[in-house]
């Protein structure tokens, strides 16, 4: 196999914003035997595809591409693993036509210094941590002794070039590699180098920052309660907050103090939580968010400018409709001062009630039967597969997904009574048929629970209680979907990988909470206008509460109602 780079582009004829378009162009003028140009071309209008735009609205640069590329699940548009690996190293190749980009895999040997250095590397990890790193050092040239701070810097340069899946972890293995080769084999040149640390695993803008005294002592109970810490009942008594909304609350006054760091203000003079709540404040933070958020879409939507009647995500009216309610409530500011607060509360819509539109955007790629389809079948394929998978602890996750999915399909719980089911407490077999029950005290809004298991997922529990749970659960744990040390998983990462489950083998963006939302869908497009019955299941109180998140959902589905009428009388020549 030649080894020859493919040619470049005169930088003159690269254009200021590169588009697929573009390679497509570069690809079909490239001098390459037509079986090669077909397959560059191929692979690029398949990407173009499988991320949903058109060519043209396609930006080439390779931090978008990588980030578009990430959220393609192969297995819903037909691509098998391999296919998808193939069509992302031939796209860089074309990538590669009209602009500098670093390949998927180097097929160039070894120079003799670097070729030396890589037969005393013993163990396979070593060498695949050092594998990228040694080729480019061996086509650059750089001397193995001469491997520096300023080396890795040029090595990182490079890689952001190519589509790389995870440049950052390449870079830090590379690190950890040299280092480790190093300490381990005698006379090893260069010296170890600094290993930065991994990504912090938070959303907020500035987790190092100081946060306000005031907003760390959160206590739902007596007179040193915080702010948000009670509710108000139908009665117009005073009730605590579970502690996931203490959290919650605690978590966006840290987020927001934070974002006012990011603004220029000075840690140290946010002190109490009237500094939060001052206007010019509240105005900055909230700014902070939107600016975030709109440089975000702008790249994420390639060329497209941002829609100027496009809401802002739910979190960031929110985070606005908590700070007014402390403003109000717990600082008490003037009249005047709430009254501007209020006006930008009520600019991001912050008191609409209902579902977000990111949820309702969702819920449309279930107006494809087929995606419906590859939902509800999706627990019986992966119970296959675990039936057929090698390595035990897989195939228990594997048939622990399909029984977590099939229980969001059947019996749409909240994610923290999913992972909070306990064989004993909650499955009830009295009656003959399997009912979930959950007491009233464990549910959000205090109402009971009772859901009766139809026969097909009473037998899919049975055999992952029988044959798969067992793999999972230390002796002596009760919890259905049991952790590392037997009590019940931890809700954010089952539910994530619940998510990943999902997205890998139907292609739908789903989190555990919008199975709610989906069995609603799926009910009210069959049965439009039947809100008591979804109100009854998702164990809402009110029906003002159903009908805020629910209505028009079920509009296409009257709608295709409808026209068959008008086209039935159509036909049968009048009514």
């Amino acid at each position: 196999m030649s080894t020859r780079r493919p040619p470049v582009a005169p930088v003159a004829l690269v254009p200021a914003v590169v588009t697929l378009a573009d390679v497509l162009a570069v690809v079909g003028q490239a001098d390459l035997p037509p079986r090669r140009r077909q397959d560059l071309a191929s692979a690029v209008r398949t990407a173009a595809r499988a991320i949903g735009r058109e060519p043209s609205l396609v930006r080439a640069e390779s931090h978008l591409l990588r980030r578009r590329l990430a959220e393609v699940a192969p297995a819903a548009h037909g691509l098998s693993r391999q296919r998808w690996h193939n069509v992302r190293s031939l796209l860089n190749a074309a990538v590669a036509l009209l602009r500098p980009a670093a390949p998927g895999r180097h097929r160039r040997p070894f120079s003799p210094e670097w070729k030396a250095l890589w037969d005393r590397l013993g163990s396979r990890r070593l060498k695949t941590a050092l594998s990228y790193f040694c080729h480019f050092a061996s086509d650059t040239g750089v001397d193995p002794a001469s491997v520096d701070e300023a080396v890795m810097e040029r090595f990182a340069a490079y890689v952001a070039t190519g589509l790389l899946k995870a440049p950052d972890e390449a870079l830090r293995e590379a690190r950890r590699g040299w280092n480790r080769a190093c300490r381990e084999i005698p006379d090893w040149p260069g010296r170890p180098l600094a290993v930065p640390p991994p990504p912090a695993l938070t959303s907020s803008p500035c987790p190092g920052a100081p946060s306000p005294p005031a907003c760390t002592r959160m206590s739902a109970h007596g007179s040193t309660a915080s702010p948000g810490s009670t509710r108000s009942t139908k009665k117009g008594r005073r009730a605590p907050l579970r502690p996931i909304t203490l959290a919650l609350r605690e978590y966006q006054l840290r987020r927001f103090a934070s974002a006012l760091v990011h603004q220029g203000r000075d840690p140290t003079s946010l002190q109490r939580l009237a500094d939060l709540v001052e206007l010019e404040a509240f105005k900055a933070g909230l700014r902070y968010f939107l600016e975030r958020w709109r440089e975000r879409r702008l790249k994420k939507e390639c060329l497209q400018e941002e829609r100027p009647h496009e809401k802002p995500p739910h979190h960031i009216a929110e985070t606005a409709g908590m700070l007014k309610a402390v403003a109000r409530h717990w600082v008490e500011v003037p009249p005047k001062q709430l009254a501007a607060i209020a006006v930008s509360v009520r600019r991001l819509n912050a008191s609409n009630p209902g579902m977000t539109e990111t949820n309702r955007d969702r819920l449309r790629a279930l107006n494809n039967p087929e995606k419906v389809r590859a939902l509800l079948n999706l627990p019986r394929k992966l119970l296959d597969l675990a039936g057929c998978t090698r390595q035990p602890w897989r195939a228990a996750l594997l048939a622990q997904d399909a029984l977590a999915i099939e229980l969001l399909l059947m019996a749409p719980l909240r994610i923290s009574n999913l992972v909070g089911l306990d064989i004993e407490r909650h499955l009830d077999r009295r009656s003959g048929a399997l009912h979930l029950v959950i007491r009233g005290y464990e549910v959000k809004n205090g109402d009971p629970l009772d859901y009766p298991l139809p026969l097909e997922s009473t037998a899919l529990l049975d055999r992952y209680l029988k044959d798969f749970r067992k793999r999972l659960a230390p002796k002596g744990s009760t919890a259905l979907f049991p952790g590392r040390d037997g009590s019940s998983k931890d809700r954010h990462s089952f539910g994530q990988r619940i998510s990943r489950t999902v997205r890998t083998h139907t292609g739908l963006e789903v989190h555990p909470h919008l199975f709610r939302h989906i069995g609603a869908k799926l009910f009210l497009d069959a049965n439009p206008g039947g809100y008591e019955v979804v109100r009854r299941v998702l164990g809402h109180r009110s029906m003002q509460t159903t009908r805020d998140f629910y209505t028009g959902l079920e509009s296409p589905a009257a709608v295709r109602h409808f026209d068959r009428t008008i086209l039935g009388l159509r036909t049968d020549g009048g009514p």
